[in-house]
């Protein structure tokens, strides 16, 4: 997911804007090159002095037809905090129909890949130059701003002191980044708010909403009408979730069988360890926080790649890599760690979008300053990643709690062949969850979702909660299932879901 193993992420022509990645010890440094492969993602200048937004403006049709704009907005709590988004018009009501953010996950995952892959207007065509139109994008009814943050991840920047370390820090930045964009795009203020992500961006999600509920508005602040968050194939109570973490290698809906007994044994012991190491975690140890994470790496998710021989986030697809392209392979036992080479790097993410985003030309499209040109934009960054990891095992359910409280709708959904962030663990957390509408929602019987006729899922849902398992995709739904993922979003932000 990134384009060089160790790769650093300076910004071009500017010693004040070097990467956070300088800031990290070497230590830090080794893990986050082998959290590349095997990381949570789907792998998310405009100044709060109000400088004018920038509009792009093409030949011809940049990625889709409607009105969109891309650049940075200077974080006023930041030192030189600059956040990278691309926004897009609904192509169908743009002035009525909802504002959407995408994050995406990693820590340290560009929100730009999964508008590239996923459920943006356009994908990425094989020249690695031009466009097609997705059928499917979650901009056909909703207004929707891809984001690149924390800071340091994809094309947002600032100075080393700008670094984040958790995920309440980049609630904090969103709701000054939000502040900023609806100031430059003042039709929206009025409009209903949703915040969706995938993958750790259940970390993010929530506590980017609750930063928005809970933040009251002063001087020129503009209120924001939060209405819903979605989570796809999240990680948000990851003692629960772990707990699941095994069961899906040798008993699936799929009937693929993916280690013998002998390697499953020692799987589920990595498991066990990972467990204590968790509870550890949640007893405010943050030491073993870090060990957690660590170990998740190399002794959970790395097995899945390097035994089972299938991708972490989708048991049906072989990982198709070369087993010379990974050094230092990590044993069952111990979860060793091990470093991915150049190799092995470059046939990580996907290499049309990559290539696509590090091209000068569309890079002065997207207006990544001439100073910075051409930026090393990655799917990945390492540094973010390294800085995050204390805050990988930590749980953030009580986000939930607030918001479900506060009548703010809450869908949860998760590709069933996902082995990173299972539809287990999800299941489970959501279910465990303490909130005032417990009772209900356990006792809600599972629905068949239907799109066009076919049974596309299963639905739990009561009062503002939901719960929804997705058939025959794995870790990146709209990317697996882009018809299904639309049609859950539009029910969603029609308030036809999750009090069905």
């Amino acid at each position: 997911m990134t384009n060089g193993a160790g790769e650093r992420l300076p910004l071009v022509g500017s010693k004040s804007h070097e990467s956070p990645l300088s800031a990290t010890s070497n230590g830090s440094k080794k893990v986050a090159v082998a959290a590349v492969m095997i990381v949570l993602i789907a792998l998310g200048v405009v100044s709060t002095g109000m400088t004018k937004s920038l509009t792009l403006s093409t030949k011809q049709p940049f990625c889709d037809s409607t009105a969109q704009s891309s650049g940075y907005i200077k974080l006023p709590n930041k030192e030189d905090g600059h956040y990278f988004y691309w926004f897009f018009e609904s192509r169908s009501d743009p002035e009525n129909d909802p504002l959407v953010l995408w994050l995406t996950g990693g820590p340290g995952g560009s929100s730009m890949l999964a508008l590239l892959t996923e459920n943006g207007p356009c994908t990425v065509a094989d020249d690695s130059v031009t466009t097609v139109s997705n059928p499917y994008s979650w901009t056909n009814n909703a207004n929707v701003i891809w984001v690149d943050q924390p800071i340091g991840t994809g094309f947002s920047y600032g100075s080393v002191a700008d670094a984040d370390h958790d995920s309440k820090q980049a609630g904090t930045n969103m709701y000054y980044f939000l502040q900023a964009f609806l100031k430059a795009h003042p039709k929206f203020i009025k409009n209903k708010f949703f915040v969706t992500g995938e993958s750790y961006a259940g970390h993010y999600v929530p506590t980017v909403a609750t930063a928005l509920l809970n933040t009251k508005p002063s001087g020129d602040d503009v209120k924001i009408n939060l209405e819903g968050i979605a989570i796809g194939n999240g990680f948000t109570n990851p003692l629960i979730q772990t707990k699941y973490q095994a069961d899906l290698i040798q008993n699936n809906s799929y009937g693929i069988v993916l280690m013998n007994d002998t390697d499953f044994a020692e799987y589920k012991q990595n498991v066990s360890t990972l467990l204590a190491l968790t509870e550890k975690c949640y007893a405010n140890d943050n030491d073993a926080c870090t060990q957690a994470s660590a170990f998740w790496l190399a002794g959970v998710v790395m097995p899945i790649v390097t035994v089972a021989k299938v991708s972490q986030y989708d048991l049906r697809a072989p990982t198709g890599r070369n087993e010379a392209a990974v050094q230092n392979q990590p044993a069952l036992k111990g979860g060793a760690k091990g470093a991915l080479s150049d190799e092995a790097m470059k046939n990580i993410g996907n290499s049309q979008a990559h290539a696509f985003l590090n091209n000068i030309d569309i890079q002065t499209e997207l207006h990544i300053p001439a100073v910075k040109r051409p930026y090393p934009w990655t799917e990945l960054s390492q540094a973010v990643f390294a800085n995050f990891m204390p805050d990988v095992f930590k749980n953030y359910e009580s986000h939930v709690v607030d918001l479900l409280e506060h009548d703010i709708r809450v869908l949860i959904y998760a590709g069933d062949a996902d082995l990173v962030c299972n539809w287990l663990g999800n299941h489970a957390w959501t279910n465990a969850l303490e909130w005032s509408g417990k009772t209900d929602f356990q006792a809600a019987q599972y629905v068949p979702f239907i799109v066009n006729g076919t049974d596309a899922g299963a639905l739990q849902a009561a009062k503002n909660f939901a719960f929804l398992r997705v058939y025959n995709a794995g870790h990146m739904v709209p990317e697996n299932q882009p018809e299904v993922a639309l049609t859950m979003l539009n029910r969603f932000l029609a308030d036809e879901l999750v009090r069905a």
